[in-house]
């Protein structure tokens, strides 16, 4: 028997979520007017928690480190930023839409069997069309195409964008890091899966910079003891390892490099 879901494609009736609201952990956003679909409410205790894990996680990265500073980015940026790193054109997922229960997915994440998860229908999918994860927005009193602008859909472009005035402005030398903490937002054709599938969520993200030929598995022991992470980020509160490195790692890293010294 398939469980029943929400909107969002959280199973309804699990403990753990229900939970959450009863806590004061995370409420549904909007409740009283229906709810809005993935957007949630981080309640009085859920907002303590979620501070203290920033925190912990600024102090960790930026503050015990003398290779990392820290930066707040803005969220709307000149919309050729987004055309420079591909975002505009290549950031996108395939949509299809069902022609029974008009539901929308993503192509790639239906059923082997090609049954609608909605409604279980087959073969009653159109064809997959590109959709682009970035919400649109125009800055200025006039909407046209020369007052187009994005919300960030990831934190890294700021710290790319300020790479030249980190140089200019502070002591660091290659290899650095700089680290951020902030809004991203995500127009996902399927979000679900409660706070850790959202169109709205934070991000904790280090990017570490090294020089070109530099043998990144010696950096990693000898720049830092957590050089090893390359970016960690929090969507919701859920913690995924970067590119480089999980959790487990970068903690089995760094104490190796504390040893190696």
């Amino acid at each position: 028997m398939r469980r029943r879901r929400s909107p969002d494609g959280f199973p309804l009736g699990v403990p753990g979520v229900n939970l959450c609201k009863r806590r004061g952990l995370v409420f549904p956003s909007s409740e009283i007017y229906g709810g809005f679909r993935s957007t949630w409410d981080y309640g009085p205790l859920g907002v303590l928690l979620k501070r203290n894990v920033k925190e912990a996680w600024w102090r960790s990265m930026v503050q015990l480190r003398d290779d990392v500073v820290g930066l707040d980015a803005a969220i709307l940026m000149h919309p050729r930023v987004w055309e420079a790193s591909g975002h505009v054109q290549a950031f996108t997922d395939p949509l299809v839409d069902c022609r029974n229960c008009k539901e929308r997915f993503r192509a790639d994440h239906l059923p082997e069997s090609g049954a609608c998860p909605n409604c279980g229908a087959k073969g009653s999918f159109t064809e997959a069309r590109r959709f682009n994860l970035m919400f649109k927005t125009h800055v200025g009193p006039v909407e046209d195409e020369g007052s187009v602008a994005y919300l960030r859909p990831e934190t890294a472009q700021g710290i790319f964008l300020n790479y030249k005035n980190i140089i200019d402005t502070t002591r660091v030398k290659v290899p650095f890091g700089v680290a951020q903490i902030g809004k991203s937002f995500r127009n996902e054709v399927t979000p679900r899966n409660f706070i850790f599938r959202s169109r709205e969520f934070a991000q904790m993200e280090m990017e570490y910079f090294i020089h070109e030929d530099a043998d990144w598995a010696k950096v990693r022991f000898e720049a830092a003891p957590v050089a090893a992470v390359y970016n960690h980020t929090v969507y919701g509160m859920q913690m995924t390892g970067g590119s480089t490195s999980t959790w487990t790692e970068w903690d089995r890293v760094r104490k190796a490099g504390a040893a190696a010294r």
